[in-house]
């Protein structure tokens, strides 16, 4: 399959959103406590901050990821993907690799908490050279999450 990575749009969410991994929906509501990812989001696209999406041949979004700028220097890493985008991982990835290289030219620190429950996030991260920090209980919902952290080499 194709891939090309984009600057990440409102239009991307919905077709996301209707095929979105269940663990990547139950990640973001643990983490947010707002199970409108749509409205959680539009705060970057409005206000331009880095956000990306991988998009298949036929237009449609697969995965979309972006950062929180921390610090100058540091970010914190989202990323949701679609249950499509499991079929097309090695594709994907190809594309990831490069493109985390932009956002560490960017931030030298990068932090990425994922819900302990998704395990297949946990290996996307370590894929990617991220590195198992500790577990925390977070709020809104006071569940598990797990701390990855990726430093400019």
């Amino acid at each position: 399959m194709k891939i090309t990575v984009e600057a990440a749009r409102l239009d991307h969410l919905p077709p996301i959103l209707d095929d979105i991994r269940p663990e990547d929906y139950r990640e973001w509501y643990a983490g947010t406590g707002n199970a409108d990812i749509q409205s959680v989001l539009q705060p970057v696209f409005a206000e331009g901050r880095y956000a990306r999406a991988a998009v298949g041949e036929d237009s449609k979004a697969l995965v979309m990821w972006g950062v929180d700028e921390l610090s100058e220097s540091a970010g914190s890493v989202w990323m949701f993907a679609t249950s499509t985008a499991e079929r097309h991982a090695i594709a994907i990835h190809r594309h990831l690799k490069p493109q985390l290289q932009d956002i560490l030219s960017r931030w030298a620190y990068l932090e990425a908490w994922a819900d302990s429950r998704n395990t297949k996030h946990h290996l996307w991260l370590e894929w990617l050279g991220f590195q198992y920090e500790r577990e925390e209980f977070l709020e809104p919902l006071g569940l598990p999450f797990k701390l990855y952290t990726l430093r400019r080499p």
